[in-house]
């Protein structure tokens, strides 16, 4: 799995979980970077049912969800919009929604995230308490879905000149530069000791290329125009960046989907 998407992924799921034609999806994080990108891979390649939880604001939730896949048409009946909230009750969701997920899900993709490496409370209410009520919705459904967490290959914490091992890559007790590195440590660990069947996968750093939306891209890629402005930039000469592109990540995920989980 390392190899095949230049990042590191861990799995353990109790029963045989492929995705089809046939399958029903949860996902969250829809309009985010890596999110929309898995929302549009799973849209094109055809499932029955997918489902993406959206926060309420001021835009429809269905016209927020066209706008980030470019979708220039309203999207077909098993493309569904949930407005919902990771930090509430219930996520959030009306009752009747929540009731015919914990039906008939069969796949559960966590990848909403704050990214903020400044705020601490934001960071811990969306991450932290966001995937521990997302652990407790998924326990509740009949089906018993695969839970997909997005996770970070930088969830190693403050770690220099060294390779870490798939298996030490996540450390949620060491030493951590940034609150949302830790966080992600720390639901990482909380997915992987929750008993349910799970897939984790540790994107390395990424970047917006392929992404049709030319004016979100430039979001994702603020740092560049500073670089430019600043006349000396300290570097090693010898690290390396591992860099990957955010449709490589999704279709990564849907490769590893379409595999037999155990």
């Amino acid at each position: 799995m390392e190899e095949m998407i230049s990042s590191s992924s861990e799995s353990r799921a109790t029963q045989k979980t492929v995705l089809t034609d046939d399958s029903k999806v949860f996902l969250t994080g829809a309009t985010g970077l890596i999110g929309g990108e898995i929302a549009k891979k799973l849209h094109k390649v055809g499932i029955q049912k997918l489902w993406c939880l959206l926060r309420a604001s001021g835009e429809n939730s269905n016209e927020r969800l066209m706008k980030r896949l470019a979708l220039k048409q309203e999207p077909a009946p098993e493309l569904t919009s949930l407005t919902g909230d990771l930090r509430a009750p219930n996520l959030g969701m009306r009752l009747d929604d929540l009731e015919n997920l914990r039906t008939n899900v069969d796949f559960i993709i966590h990848c909403a995230a704050e990214t903020s490496f400044i705020q601490d409370r934001t960071i811990h209410e969306t991450n932290i308490q966001g995937t521990t009520k997302v652990i407790d919705f998924a326990r509740t459904c009949k089906k018993n879905p695969l839970l997909i967490y997005i996770s970070t290959a930088s969830n190693c914490g403050k770690i220099t000149d060294a390779c870490i091992s798939e298996e030490l890559g996540c450390r949620p007790d060491g030493e951590h530069i940034n609150p949302y590195t830790h966080s992600k440590a720390i639901s990482e660990s909380l997915v992987r000791s929750s008993g349910l069947p799970f897939l984790i996968l540790r994107p390395s750093i990424v970047l917006s290329a392929g992404l049709e939306n030319r004016v979100f891209a430039r979001q994702i890629l603020w740092f560049m125009p500073l670089i430019s402005r600043l006349e000396v930039l300290p570097v090693d000469a010898q690290a390396l960046l591992d860099i990957v592109p955010v449709d490589f990540v999704a279709d990564s995920l849907r490769a590893l989907l379409c595999k037999s989980h155990r």
